[in-house]
């Protein structure tokens, strides 16, 4: 069988991670909240940490000193259900379901190389110092005024002029700002920027460079900063204000500090992926199965255009099929078909060719693999962090799983009852008359006059209204309504419309003090949907109904099957 050693293009590989592992990132907590406990029930603990997350979920732009007791009683009750849920789950043994344990491994994987990636790669781009340095500038709301100057090559502001032509004149502008009475019209007339005002109000971080960053929240009002060189040209600033600020506490919006300047250090994260990837995959001996992956290919491609397909067209020694390995892994057809599922009747076609494959899906679950494998070997599979985040994932996926089996498997609905809830709510599958509608607005009469003349003598309609149509109370009406009801948003003319009949031609007709050409098409009377167009919406609305009335029932038998304790004073301390 014909090997090839890793060879996909690094920058390829470092996106491909990064777009995997971002949606996870998004849920890894940060800091070491409170770990007191606030319930208990059965083995199963809910923290003070947890319930904080959860009204912050709940109660969103509410600061927690405003919330009741009754509120957070509302918020714990619902990690309490969760919790019974995850008891009844694993007390009927669905933690032992092939598919769980599938999803809870895949789960542990991301996490696992998510925790390597952060302490081998983000904590080194973005250092705790550096971190605390933005959010003591953070501190502070910067006004102030920009002046642009490009210059050949930059992304932005491309002008003509050189590099040393540019710095030239940004050192005249900043003479000339620091001079000025009026700096906002200073930077407006020199600037290269036209089109914007020359304020920012206020200064974000994130937007321009550190550099600028820095030497902007170091200043004091009055100050003059640059030229400073960045990828858009030379840049110089006038800080107009500086006022001290309120901000949230560190730890809550440490994400949020790291996420908008994380851009700046792109290149750096980019080389150490890189350079982290390229040793993992030699560490753990990472090969392509060049002629495994070209089989498949051929044999997905005859498979995408065949009729009637379904997944379970693909054998099991197809589906065994090794089409690379990292370490002791083995990736198959089998995680790729897993994977796709029933997106792959769609996206098949994007696998024609072997750098597809490898360049993207493959080369992705390869280097998931290596890091995870990395981060086992580092013991961070055990890290508390990992663990709790892992736990969590646990919860929703059996809460979800003993839903399933406890309330939507025991919901049986029969024709009778289809045919019952039909007959009992017919009214709700009435649809209303309709009428095909074309339509011309003028604003004079005179005009109105002779373009419905051209109509009626058979000119193109369209045509007419293309060059003499006008807004009708401000809003342009489309040529072609299709068909209308009577609660169209285009009412007075649709109930012209509905007064003429069908097929017909009238005109000018004033509506509003405008005047209108209108043209009926077919007409649709009023008419009830038949059980069987029907049939699927009736089963789900009875469905839900059912649900709901289960999930009751369900929530009912397990709060009285599963006690718990509640520690108030810890309840009553939280905000």
């Amino acid at each position: 069988m014909k090997k090839s050693q890793r060879g996909v293009p690094m920058r390829k590989q470092y996106f491909i991670f990064l777009i995997v592992l971002f949606v996870s990132m998004v849920m890894i907590r940060c800091g070491d909240e409170s770990s007191e406990i606030v319930a208990r029930i059965g083995t199963e603990e809910i923290t003070k940490a947890e319930l904080i997350e959860k009204l912050k979920q709940d109660y969103r732009n509410v600061s927690l000193n405003q919330l009741s007791l009754e509120d957070k009683r509302k918020s714990l009750n619902k990690l309490l259900d969760e919790r019974r849920k995850l008891l009844k789950a694993k007390q009927l043994g669905l933690e032992k379901d092939p598919k769980f344990q599938q999803d809870r491994e895949t789960y542990a994987d991301r996490l696992i190389a998510i925790e390597l990636y952060n302490q081998l790669v983000r904590d080194v781009i973005l250092p705790e110092k550096l971190l605390r340095q933005y959010y003591d500038w953070m501190h502070y709301k910067i006004k102030a005024v920009i002046i642009n100057v490009g210059y050949q090559g930059v992304k932005i502001y491309n002008r003509e002029r050189t590099r040393e032509e540019a710095l030239q004149l940004a050192q005249t502008y900043r003479k000339q700002l620091e001079a000025s009475s009026d700096p906002e019209k200073t930077a407006h007339e020199l600037s290269d920027d036209q089109r914007n005002r020359p304020v920012l109000n206020p200064y974000r971080i994130g937007r321009f460079t550190p550099k600028l960053d820095s030497l902007v929240f170091s200043a004091g009002e009055g100050d003059v900063i640059g030229p400073v060189d960045t990828d858009r040209g030379f840049i110089i600033l006038k800080i107009l204000q500086r006022q001290e600020t309120s901000l949230s506490p560190y730890e809550s919006i440490k994400n949020e500090i790291s996420n908008r300047i994380r851009h700046y250090f792109r290149t750096r994260e980019k080389e150490l992926f890189d350079q982290y990837t390229a040793q993992f995959d030699e560490k753990y001996h990472v090969e392509f199965y060049d002629d495994a992956i070209s089989n498949f290919l051929h044999q997905l491609q005859e498979w995408g255009v065949k009729e009637n397909r379904k997944l379970e067209d693909f054998t099991p020694e197809q589906r065994g099929t090794v089409l690379a390995v990292a370490g002791d892994v083995q990736i198959t057809v089998d995680d790729f078909l897993n994977y796709y599922k029933t997106r792959l009747f769609r996206d098949f076609r994007k696998y024609r060719r072997m750098e597809d494959l490898k360049n993207g899906w493959l080369r992705q679950q390869v280097t998931l693999k290596v890091w995870t494998l990395e981060g086992k070997n580092r013991g961070l599979d055990s890290a508390p962090h990992v663990q709790e985040e892992l736990h969590q994932f646990e919860i929703t996926r059996l809460s979800q799983l003993v839903t399933e089996k406890e309330i939507d498997e025991k919901i049986n609905i029969t024709d009778e009852e289809i045919e019952q809830y039909y007959n009992e709510h017919r009214e709700k599958y009435k649809q209303p008359e309709k009428i095909q509608v074309w339509q011309i607005c003028l604003n004079d009469e005179a005009t109105a006059k002779k373009v419905a003349q051209w109509v009626k003598q058979g000119k193109d309609m369209e045509a007419l209204y293309k060059k003499y149509m006008k807004p009708h109370k401000g809003q342009t009406i489309p040529y072609s309504l299709g068909l209308q009801t009577r609660n169209s948003r285009f009412k007075d003319v649709v109930e012209k419309a509905f007064e003429m009949g069908p097929n017909k031609l009238e005109g000018p007709i004033e509506i509003g003090g405008d005047f209108f050409i209108i043209k009926t098409g077919d007409y649709i009377p009023e008419q009830y949907r038949t059980l069987e167009q029907v049939k699927n919406t009736v089963h789900s609305e009875i469905f839900n109904q059912k649900r709901k009335q289960r999930e009751k029932e369900f929530l009912k038998e397990i709060r009285e099957e599963f006690a718990f304790r509640i520690n108030e004073s810890t309840l009553r301390d939280i905000g």
